[in-house]
């Protein structure tokens, strides 16, 4: 994290390789100009052959430009302003390394379940085609996708997502990247089931079980990102006995 105000006292000591977009050609160039920090290409003259590189470092140090240091900015960008359907809801996760683990994959499924899902919620729309993106190390990429009676709900997305996963997935390979998609959105219907949420955007680290009583006794088990957050499912008998298919 770099502090706002302390931008240049952050850079200035690290060595020209460090920034973004110097290479080892660039590096090796700046070496034999005697210019082997970010401090020291910053003081370059405006008639050096440095001047541009070092003008680009000076906009994010100083703070001029979109990509400045110390600008808190969030690690995504979501915009679910409630009632759009037009489009798709999809979030995807990269591993810092190639994951053969089944449990690791699962966990990272579910997460992305669960970002997803609450994002209809919070637009108040529900989503009937689920996508599951798979990226194996060598970066091949497949796309799978069935289509399901509409829904916002976690567990209903999930079971669809691990069946597609199964149905594709090459035990042999690892996997780079997963992504979760929600399209063909649609506004609530009165067959569907209602979900209020309150609360700002969950964890999508942590998970709890909820089961919500239903008519004649029945229950509903719903996967929760947070238990912090409520959530109120109102069903009619039609979606309670819904399948799904």
């Amino acid at each position: 994290m770099v502090i706002r105000g302390k931008q240049g006292a952050f850079v200035e000591p690290l060595a020209c390789r460090k920034w973004p977009g110097i290479g080892p050609v660039a590096e090796q160039r700046l070496q034999d100009s005697d210019i082997h920090t970010l401090g020291q290409l910053l003081e370059v003259s405006e008639k050096s052959r440095e001047a541009g590189l070092a003008a680009s470092v000076r906009r994010v140090v100083s703070g001029q430009a979109d990509n400045e240091l110390g600008r808190d900015r969030p690690a995504f960008r979501e915009h679910d302003p409630e009632g759009l359907t037009v489009g798709s809801i999809s979030n995807e996760s990269t591993f810092s390394h190639d994951v053969g683990d089944m449990q690791a994959v699962a966990d990272r499924l579910r997460s992305l379940c669960e970002r997803v899902c609450w994002r209809a919620r919070q637009r108040n729309i529900f989503g009937r085609t689920i996508t599951l993106k798979l990226r194996y190390a060598d970066f091949e990429t497949l796309t799978m996708a069935r289509t399901i009676r509409a829904t916002n709900i976690d567990k209903r997305v999930l079971d669809c997502v691990q069946q597609l996963f199964r149905d594709d997935y090459d035990s042999k390979r690892q996997v780079r990247l997963l992504g979760i998609a929600l399209s063909g959105l649609e506004a609530p219907h009165s067959t569907q089931s209602s979900v209020i949420v309150t609360g700002s955007r969950p964890s999508t680290s942590v998970g709890c079980n909820a089961t919500v009583n239903l008519p004649s006794g029945s229950t509903l088990a719903s996967t929760t990102p947070d238990s912090r957050y409520c959530l109120l499912y109102s069903l009619s008998m039609a979606s309670v006995h819904d399948t799904g298919k």
